[in-house]
């Protein structure tokens, strides 16, 4: 699967709401996708979700294979995802300039901000909240021993931890 979005990366926010997408994250916006990035405030923490143009039909369609295409499940879920979305598209030298309406919705202002990926996706965070959030990630696992399940390795032996 190429194109995942790994690790943390900081970078600053001008005043005008510009900041350049770390390398690593265009380079898997462009593979998996058009060359955009889709960012929406998340649903549950004070950041932006931000996925390619393939992961959100993907996440689409789920939406609408598991709830009726008028209830009121699949309309609540676009309402927050779709209809508060922008799809934006870097400039020359790798910025994307971030709408109003996300930079006050994920509480973010000229300065640092960082990019946390996820894989398949990444998030957008105010650099003290991120910190935050990834204190109460790792107590989380640790409290409830989380862990990945095996997988097969690319030899097609599974892996145990």
């Amino acid at each position: 699967m190429a194109g995942l979005f790994i690790g943390t990366h900081h970078n600053r926010l001008d005043a005008k709401g510009r900041v350049s997408v770390p390398a690593p994250f265009r380079q898997a916006l462009e593979t998996n996708g058009d060359g955009t990035v889709t960012c929406f405030p998340a649903t549950q923490n004070t950041c932006l979700e931000a996925m390619s143009t393939d992961v959100i039909s993907s996440l689409l369609a789920a939406a609408n294979k598991n709830y009726a295409t008028f209830s009121q499940e699949n309309d609540a879920l676009l309402t927050a995802i779709v209809g508060r979305a922008d799809r934006l598209k870097w400039d020359a030298g790798g910025r994307i300039q971030l709408p109003a309406t996300l930079l006050k919705a994920a509480e973010l202002h000229e300065g640092e901000i960082a990019f946390l990926g996820l894989g398949l996706r990444f998030q957008i965070w105010h650099p003290n909240k991120l910190e935050k959030h990834q204190q109460l990630a790792n107590s989380l696992v640790e409290n409830k021993a989380l862990a990945l399940p095996n997988v097969a390795s690319p030899s097609g032996e599974h892996q145990t931890s």
